[in-house]
C-alpha cells in the first residue's frame, strides 16, 4: 500500500529533487491548483509531500506536522477519522483512494452507446461536455457514450497519467445523470488503461454521493485515503 501511495502523489503532481510538488499534472490548462501538501494514510503508513513553494518556515511547520501524523488501523475508520492535520490548515480534499479491478462489468444501458474514441475533434457533443475536443494526447484513453442523437452525454478520461497509471476523470451531463452513464465510461475506459499495459486508479470526495456510487456499483477497491489543500 506504501508504493501505491507513493504512486498516488506522482500521478498529481510533478515534483522536485526533494520529492517536493512543483504542480499539477492534469492535463487540463484551466487547473491551476497548487495544494500546500498532499497526504495519503493507509493502514500500512502514510506518504505526503509538501509544495515546493512555500517558505521555508511554513514548509517545515507542514512536514513535521505531516510527519506526527498516525497511522490508521483500519480502512473503515477513514471516513469518519479526519487527520489531525486538518486541525492545522483551512479546508481540505478528503476521499478514498481507490483501484479498479480486472474484471469490471459494464451496467446495460438502453438508448446509449459507450466506446473508446480516437479523435476528439469531431465529435458531437452537449454543450456542457465541449471541452472534451480539445483534450490533449495525455487524456486517453478516453470513453465517451452517446445519447440516441449520437451527441457525447459522459466522458471518462486520464485525468493524470504516468507509464504504469492512469487516474480516472468522469464527468455525465446533468440531464443524464442517474442512468448508468458515468459507471459505464468508467469501465470502458479501466478495460483500455488496462489494454495498454497501465493500472486504472479510482479517486473522490467522501462528499460526492454519485462518484462513489459509481466506486459501488463496479466494486472498486479502496486501499487507502488522499487528504489535500484545497
Amino acid at each position: 500500500m506504501l508504493a501505491l501511495a507513493e504512486r498516488a502523489i506522482d500521478l498529481g503532481y510533478q515534483r522536485d529533487a526533494y520529492g517536493r510538488l512543483l504542480g499539477t499534472r492534469d492535463p487540463d490548462p484551466r487547473d491551476r491548483r497548487e495544494p500546500r501538501f498532499h497526504l495519503v494514510r493507509t493502514v500500512e503508513g502514510n506518504r505526503w509531500a509538501v509544495s515546493a513553494h512555500l517558505p521555508g518556515e511554513e514548509r517545515q511547520a507542514l512536514e513535521e506536522a505531516l510527519a506526527s501524523e498516525p497511522t490508521i488501523a483500519t480502512l473503515g475508520e477513514l471516513e469518519t477519522t479526519p487527520p489531525l492535520i486538518s486541525g492545522l490548515v483551512g479546508d481540505l480534499y478528503r476521499g478514498p483512494a481507490l483501484l479498479v479491478p480486472a474484471r469490471t462489468m459494464a451496467p446495460d444501458l438502453d438508448g446509449a452507446t459507450v466506446e473508446v474514441v480516437e479523435d476528439v475533434r469531431t465529435l458531437r457533443t452537449v454543450p456542457q461536455l465541449e471541452w472534451v475536443r480539445e483534450a490533449s494526447a495525455a487524456a486517453r484513453p478516453i470513453c465517451v457514450a452517446r445519447n440516441a442523437a449520437g451527441e457525447v452525454v459522459a466522458v471518462c478520461h486520464a485525468l493524470r497519467s504516468l507509464p504504469g497509471a492512469a487516474a480516472a476523470g468522469v464527468e455525465t451531463a446533468e440531464a443524464y445523470r442517474g442512468g448508468g452513464l458515468g459507471t459505464a465510461v468508467v469501465a470502458g475506459w479501466a478495460r483500455a488503461v488496462r489494454a495498454g499495459g497501465r493500472e486504472p486508479h479510482y479517486g473522490t470526495e467522501w462528499s460526492n454521493a454519485a462518484s462513489r456510487g459509481i466506486a459501488r456499483h463496479l466494486q472498486l477497491v479502496m486501499w487507502g485515503e488522499e487528504v489535500h489543500s484545497a
